[in-house]
C-alpha cells in the first residue's frame, strides 16, 4: 500500500481540486454566451441542431480548454486521493483507472475541440466532422462520470476523516498475529534437509498458531459438520469416549458438531453449573434431556412455525426493498445525468442516424483494439515490455469500447422498456400486470424451492414426477431434480428481470432536476430524488446481518444447545441461558476448563480470487476460539481484545452461541466448495446464513500511530456488505470478512485439528456421506496433503463404504438383515497413520495414531437400531436440510454414536495421567488427562 499523506497535504489537496474545478466552471460560464448550446452541439448528433449555432458560441470554444484544465487536474487530484487512502488493493486499482480515464478523457476533449476551431464549416454542416465530434464527445463523457465519482469519493472521505480523526491501531490495543514461513531459520539450521523444508514454506506458514495454540504431542478430537444429525451423534460418542475427551488438549468442531461441543462448553460454565467434564451431557443427565426435547430447535409449535415463516417473509421483503431502492436512486442519479448532458433518453435512440457517433466511437475503439493486438503478435520477437505495452493499450480500448456501448446503447434502450405488459383486453377497458410483482413472488417461491434442493427431497419430489413424466425426473447423471432446478432458474431471471425493468422504467421516466415529477403532490424531480436516497440512506444504516436469518438461526440454535445444570433447592435441573440478558461473550465462556479441551469452531473466511485461494475453493480456513479468531491467511487477533473493540452490534457475533451459528451457516450467499448457482437466489431473497468479521489483514495493515488516516472500524455490516454477496466481491485485505459455515472449507475438522500436530487423533464422522463411499473423508486426507504436506494413511478406509457388494457376515435367511444388507458397511471404526512433514523449528518430522468413527450401520449395530434403520430408510444419513429431529430420531443418532465412540475407544484407549492443566491433583477415574502422555 502507499504511504498515506499527511493530513495537511491530504486536505490542501482536496481543496485545490475543489478550488480549481470551481473556478474553471466559473469562468467558463462567464467566457461563454451560452455553455449548456455547446454541450447540446456535442450530442446532438444531427445537422439541423447545429447550423443554428451562430458563428460567436464556436468562437467560444476556447473557453472550454479552461474547463478542460480545471476537471482534468481537480479529478486526478481526486482519484490520487483514493489511491494514497489507505484502502483494499482493489479500490487503489480503482482509483488508478480514474486516473487514466481523467488523461484519456481530456486527450479526447481537446482533440474534440479542435475540430470546433479547426473545421466550424465542417460542424455546421452535419457531416462526418460532426458525428467524429460526437463519437469523441460520447466518449469523453462515458470516462469522465465514472472518473468523477471516484474522485468525489476521495475528496468527500478525505475531509470527513481529517474532521473526525481516528484512534491508531494501539489506542485500540489490538495486536495482530500474522503467520510467518521463516524460511531463513529453517535454512540457518543447516542440515541436508534444511533447504527442502525451506521450500515447504507455504506448508509450515498454513501450520504456525497463534503461541496460545501451540501444544503440539497432545490428543485431538474433531467432530464433523452436519446440522442436528451431526451434533446428536457426537453427543453419543463423547459420551462413549469421556477418558479420552478428559484427557484430549483441543476439541474442533465444525457446524453441528460445534452445537454439541459449544453446549458441553456453555454447560460447564461456572459458577451457575453443577455439572463436570466427567458427566457433561452424560445419559441420562438433565442437560441432555433438555436438549433432547428440543430437538425440533427450528420451530416446533404452531407459533414458532409461524414466527419462521414471518422471519423468512420479513428478510424477503427487506430486501426486496432494500434493492429496489438502490435501483430507482442509481437510475433517477443517471437520468439526471443523461439531461445534464442533452440526451433525451425518451427520445431518439442510439441507433437512429442521429447517434452515428456512437457507433463510430464503438467501431473506432474495436478497430484500434485489433490492430494493437495485432502488433503485439507481430513484434513478438521484442521484450515482453515493449508487446506488454500494446496488449495493454489494447485492453484499454476495448474497455472503452464497452463503457461506451453501455452508456450509449444499452442503458437508452433499456429506458424504453415498458413498465407494464399487456396482460388481457377487456370490453371498454385494458388491465396490465406489472412485471415487479410476477418477478418478486416467483423469486420467492423459487427460494423456498432453493432451500430444499437436498438430496432427500430431490428424491421425493423425483419419484412423485416419474409418475407423471418419467423424462422429468432427472438431468444429467447428478440426480438433481429437474422440475426444481427449472423452477428456481425461472425464479432467479424473473426475479432479475423484474429489477432491470424497474431500471429502465424510472430512467425513461425522469426528467431533468428542476422539472416537475410524476409523483404524488407533484415535486421536483430533484427533491424526489433526494427524498429516495435519503431512504435508502435510513435503509442502508441498518446491520444488513441483522436483516437476514443469522439472528433467527443465533437465537434458535441457543433455544436448544445453551442450557446448563443448575441446583435449586435440593433439586437438579437444566435451564436455558436468558438469550437476551446472557450474552455468553466468546472470551469468557470458551476459556478452557480443567480436564476439558479447549474448544475450537472451524469456520470458513470467503475470498476472492485464484490469487489466495485454489481454483474452485473460494474459501480460506477461520476459526474462532476464547483465545483468538482469525486463520492463517487472514491472521489472528485476541477474542478479548477484539470483543473490546468492536461496537455493540458486532459483540453480538463473537460469543459462544454466535460462533455455533456461524460455524453452522450452511445456507448462505457463498458456499466455498459447496457453491451451488442456487445460492444467488437465496442472496436475493435474503435467506442466507453467516456474518462479516472484522478483517485483521485489514487492522494490521494500519498504521500504528495515531493519524487522521486511520478508518474506524465498522460499527455496522452496511450496504456494501449486501452488494458484495450479491457480486461474490470479498477482497481479502477489506475491512470485514464474510465468514461462513466451516464445511464450505472442510467439513470434518481433521485439517485444522492437524496444524496443532497432535499425536493421537480421536475424528467423530457424522458427515452424512451418500452412495456408499466416504467423500468427506477423502477430500480431508487430500486437502490435509495440499495445504500441510501430512500424509493419512488408513489400512481399511474401504470398509466405511455401503452397498450390495459387501460381503455377507451374516445369514441371508435372516430377513431383518438380509432387507437391510444393501445398506450396511463392514465397519464403523477404522485407524490409521499420521505424517507429519518435516518444517523446520518447532516442527520436526513425527508420526501419529488417527481413530475414526463414522456414523454407518453395520452387521455389529444394535439390534434395536437396525430395526429404526429399516422403517427409516434415509438413516444414519438423513439430509441436514432436515433441522427438525423428533424423539426417535435424537435417541437414534445418539444410540448410534455411543456404539460407535465405545468402539474408537477399544481401539485406541487412552491412558491415565494427571490433570493435563498441571495442578498437580490426581484426577478420578473417568477424568484424568493427558499431562503424561
Amino acid at each position: 500500500m502507499p504511504k498515506p499523506f499527511s493530513g495537511r497535504d491530504a486536505v490542501l489537496l482536496a481543496l485545490t481540486a475543489l478550488g480549481t474545478l470551481v473556478a474553471a466552471v466559473l469562468g467558463y460560464c462567464w467566457w461563454a454566451p451560452d455553455p449548456a448550446r455547446l454541450v447540446q452541439v456535442e450530442l446532438a448528433g444531427s445537422a439541423k441542431a447545429i447550423r443554428g449555432l451562430p458563428d460567436a458560441q464556436l468562437s467560444a470554444a476556447w473557453a472550454d480548454f479552461l474547463l478542460i484544465a480545471g476537471y482534468g487536474i481537480a479529478l486526478s487530484c481526486g482519484a490520487w486521493l483514493v489511491f494514497r487512502l489507505p484502502g483494499t488493493k482493489s479500490i487503489h486499482r480503482l482509483a488508478r483507472v480514474a486516473i487514466r480515464a481523467t488523461w484519456v478523457a481530456v486527450a479526447l476533449d481537446i482533440a474534440e475541440h479542435a475540430l470546433f476551431l479547426l473545421v466550424p464549416n465542417g460542424i455546421t454542416s452535419g457531416g462526418r466532422y460532426a458525428v467524429a465530434a460526437q463519437a469523441l464527445a460520447i466518449t469523453k463523457w462515458s470516462l469522465i462520470t465514472p472518473a468523477a465519482t471516484v474522485a468525489a469519493l476521495g475528496i468527500v472521505t478525505t475531509m470527513w476523516r481529517a474532521a473526525h480523526p481516528r484512534r491508531s491501531q494501539a489506542e485500540l490495543n489490538l495486536t495482530v498475529t500474522r503467520p510467518a514461513s521463516d524460511a531463513d531459520k529453517v535454512v540457518a539450521r543447516g542440515g541436508p534437509d534444511a533447504e527442502l523444508a525451506a521450500s515447504r514454506a507455504a506448508w509450515r506458514a498454513h501450520t504456525i498458531l497463534p503461541n496460545a495454540s501451540q501444544d503440539p504431542g497432545k490428543i485431538g478430537i474433531c467432530v464433523s459438520g452436519g446440522g442436528i444429525r451431526s451434533a446428536t451423534f457426537a453427543f453419543g460418542a463423547l459420551d462413549a469416549m469421556r477418558d479420552v475427551v478428559t484427557q484430549a488438549r483441543w476439541l474442533v468442531s465444525v457446524s453441528g458438531g460445534g452445537y454439541a461441543a459449544g453446549a458441553m462448553r456453555l454447560a460447564l460454565q461456572q459458577p451457575d453449573s453443577v455439572a463436570q467434564p466427567a458427566d457433561v451431557y452424560c445419559a441420562g443427565t438433565s442437560e441432555l434431556d433438555y436438549t433432547r426435547r428440543h430437538g425440533r430447535y427450528l420451530a416446533d409449535s404452531a407459533s414458532e412455525w409461524l414466527k419462521l415463516a414471518v422471519t423468512v417473509l420479513r428478510g424477503f421483503l427487506v430486501n426486496m426493498l432494500i434493492l429496489a431502492l438502490l435501483v430507482v436512486v442509481a437510475a433517477r442519479v443517471l437520468a439526471h445525468g443523461y439531461a445534464l448532458i442533452s440526451v433525451d433518453l425518451s427520445g431518439e435512440g442510439p441507433s437512429r442516424a442521429g447517434q452515428a457517433g456512437v457507433w463510430w466511437a464503438i467501431g473506432a475503439c474495436v478497430l484500434l483494439w485489433l490492430l494493437l493486438m495485432t502488433v503485439s503478435i507481430v513484434l513478438e520477437p521484442l521484450p515482453p515490455k515493449v508487446t506488454g505495452m500494446f496488449r495493454q493499450g489494447a485492453f484499454w480500448l476495448l474497455s472503452i469500447a464497452g463503457v461506451v456501448a453501455l452508456t450509449g446503447v444499452v442503458l437508452p434502450l433499456l429506458a424504453r422498456v415498458p413498465f407494464d405488459v399487456p396482460w388481457s383486453t377487456l370490453p371498454g377497458r385494458t388491465t396490465a400486470l406489472p412485471l415487479q410483482g410476477v418477478s418478486v413472488l416467483s423469486g420467492y417461491v423459487a427460494a423456498l424451492i432453493a432451500l430444499g434442493m437436498r438430496p432427500s427431497l430431490r428424491a421425493a419430489v423425483g419419484n412423485e414426477v416419474k409418475r407423471m413424466r418419467g423424462w422429468w425426473r432427472t438431468a444429467g447423471t447428478g440426480g438433481r431434480n429437474l422440475l426444481a432446478t427449472a423452477c428456481i432458474c425461472a425464479g432467479l431471471l424473473l426475479l432479475l428481470a423484474g429489477f432491470m425493468i424497474l431500471f429502465g422504467a424510472v430512467l425513461g421516466h425522469t426528467g431533468p432536476l428542476t422539472a416537475p415529477s410524476s409523483a404524488p403532490g407533484k415535486p421536483l424531480e430533484w427533491e424526489l430524488t433526494v427524498g429516495l436516497a435519503a431512504a435508502l440512506s435510513l435503509v442502508a444504516l441498518v446491520d444488513q446481518v441483522h436483516w437476514s436469518l443469522h439472528g433467527f438461526y443465533r437465537r434458535r440454535l441457543a433455544s436448544a444447545f445453551a442450557v446448563r445444570r443448575i441446583r435449586d433447592r435440593g433439586h437438579v435441573a437444566a435451564v436455558a441461558y436468558d438469550f437476551d440478558k446472557q450474552a455468553t461473550d466468546l472470551h469468557e465462556y470458551d476459556t478452557r476448563v480443567a480436564s476439558f479441551p479447549e474448544v475450537v469452531f472451524s469456520c470458513a473466511a470467503h475470498v476472492s480470487g485464484n490469487g489466495v485461494t485454489p481454483p474452485g475453493r473460494r474459501v480460506m480456513p477461520w476459526t474462532m476460539s476464547a483465545t483468538s479468531v482469525g486463520g492463517q491467511y487472514h491472521g489472528w487477533i485476541p477474542t478479548g481484545d477484539l470483543h473490546d473493540a468492536v461496537s455493540r452490534t458486532i459483540k453480538r457475533d463473537l460469543t459462544v452461541q454466535a460462533a455455533q451459528a456461524i460455524s453452522g451457516a450452511a445456507i448462505a450467499s457463498q458456499m466455498g466448495v459447496l457453491q451451488r448457482t442456487y445460492t444467488k437466489l437465496l442472496t436475493l431473497s435474503n435467506i442466507r446464513l453467516g456474518s462479516w468479521l472484522p478483517n485483521p489483514a485489514y487492522l494490521d495493515s494500519l498504521p500504528r500511530d495515531r493519524s487522521w488516516v486511520v478508518p474506524r472500524l465498522p460499527r455496522k455490516r452496511g450496504l456494501a456488505t449486501l452488494v458484495r454477496e450479491l457480486t461474490g466481491s470479498f477482497p481479502a485485505d477489506g475491512p470485514l470478512v464474510y465468514v461462513t459455515d466451516g464445511g464450505h472449507y472442510e467439513n470434518l475438522g481433521l485439517v485444522e485439528l492437524l496444524r496443532r500436530r497432535p499425536a493421537k487423533v480421536y475424528c467423530v464422522d457424522a458427515s452424512g456421506d451418500h452412495g456408499g463411499v466416504p467423500d468427506t473423508l477423502a477430500a480431508a486426507i487430500e486437502l490435509a496433503h495440499e495445504e500441510l504436506g501430512v500424509d493419512i494413511t488408513f489400512d481399511n478406509a474401504a470398509k466405511l463404504g455401503a452397498g450390495p457388494d459387501q460381503p455377507r457376515p451374516v445369514n441371508p435367511r435372516d430377513q431383518l438383515m438380509a432387507q437391510m444388507m444393501p445398506r450396511l458397511a463392514p465397519a464403523s471404526v477404522i485407524t490409521g497413520t499420521i505424517k507429519y512433514p518435516d518444517l523446520g523449528p518447532d516442527y520436526p518430522p513425527s508420526t501419529a495414531k488417527i481413530v475414526l468413527g463414522k456414523a454407518v450401520i453395520t452387521p455389529e449395530t444394535p439390534f434395536s437400531l437396525l430395526a429404526y434403520a429399516s422403517k427409516n430408510l434415509t438413516f444414519p444419513s438423513d439430509s441436514t436440510a432436515d433441522q427438525w429431529f423428533d424423539v426417535s430420531q435424537f435417541d437414534a443418532y445418539h444410540s448410534l454414536g455411543r456404539h460407535v465412540g465405545s468402539l474408537m475407544m477399544a481401539q485406541l484407549p487412552a491412558p491415565a495421567s494427571v490433570d493435563q492443566l498441571g495442578n498437580g491433583r490426581v484426577t478420578p477415574p473417568g477424568a484424568v488427562t493427558a499431562r503424561s502422555q
